[in-house]
């Protein structure tokens, strides 16, 4: 199981893949864009405002998440260490495709040649978060990832629908043992028109609302 500690997990800032909207995996390393850029930035002006701040950085290794780190590590400048078994869905042939074409066969649960199942992906993600917060258990943990981790992070409790996670969001995980479907707190943490804004996620939209005040 996950250790039932606080992190937090941002997703990368907008790619060039991403923005064609192409499938990049953990085949694929792809820059940053200038609005990927610009998302970190804000990204950073969120960790800034926070109380309760992470006190160490772990990202994939991916070009993508060490240029997010970064970024977002201007203003707080924290360790960071990387872990490649933080990376990306392995999609072998279906890298560098068009993304409406292979998030039906995701949703199946089919495995693509030379890649990994959902399952196998939530496996190896589940087991890299354990190990980093369990190795690192007196942090508070910032998982510079990518959006996929999020889509391992239901599956493993047993959600099977993909929730769309837009590029450089930070989240904030809480414990918490008796919340259903999952038994974690999840919140957003944006910085929108000079502020920082908190709320629920909706990787579990049945959660109260947040009760964590910015700075």
């Amino acid at each position: 199981m996950i250790p039932a500690r606080p992190f937090y997990m941002i997703r990368h800032g907008e790619t060039v893949m991403n923005a064609l909207k192409l499938s990049c995996g953990g085949g694929i390393d792809t820059p940053l864009n200038e609005d990927g850029r610009r998302q970190a930035e804000a990204a950073a002006l969120a960790l800034q405002a926070l109380v309760e701040k992470p006190t160490l950085i772990i990202n994939s290794g991916m070009s993508r998440t060490r240029d997010t780190t970064v970024i977002i590590n201007k203003y707080i400048n924290l360790p960071v260490l990387e872990d490649n078994e933080l990376r990306e869905h392995m999609l072998g042939e279906w890298e560098n495709k068009p993304w409406d074409d292979i998030i039906p066969h995701l949703r199946a649960g089919t495995k693509p040649e030379g890649g990994e199942s959902a399952d196998e992906f939530a496996a190896r993600i589940k087991a890299a978060l354990a190990r980093n917060l369990e190795e690192h258990a007196s942090q508070r943990v910032l998982f510079v990832t990518h959006g996929g981790l999020f889509h391992s992070f239901q599956r493993m409790h047993g959600q099977h629908r993909r929730t769309f996670i837009p590029n450089a969001t930070l989240h904030r995980f809480d414990p918490e043992p008796a919340h259903q479907p999952m038994p974690w707190r999840i919140q957003v943490l944006n910085w929108t028109d000079g502020g920082l804004k908190i709320k629920p996620s909706p990787i579990c939209p049945s959660q109260p609302a947040p009760n964590h005040d910015p700075a």
